[in-house]
């Protein structure tokens, strides 16, 4: 993730995170509103930084967890 993209807020923009799981089994993608990821950058102080990374807390991720239907919402009106 650049700085750039971690500063967008787009209604239909998403992030999508993916875990790999060691390539043992199927993914899981985490479809990550640019809203909420906006959010998490809009506080602190980026100038510290060194790189944007967005590191949640494993339960905030579980409402983004294989939800395609959040992308099909963002996109229809």
């Amino acid at each position: 993730m650049s700085w750039k993209s971690a500063k967008l807020n787009q209604k239909n923009l998403f992030f999508a995170f993916v875990d790999l799981k060691e390539f043992k089994e199927l993914p899981d993608v985490f479809l990550v509103p640019s809203g909420v990821v906006h959010q998490y950058y809009s506080g602190g102080d980026p100038s510290t930084w060194r790189w944007p990374r967005y590191h949640i807390e494993v339960e905030k991720t579980e409402p983004y967890k294989n939800k395609w239907d959040l992308v099909s919402q963002g996109l229809n009106p």
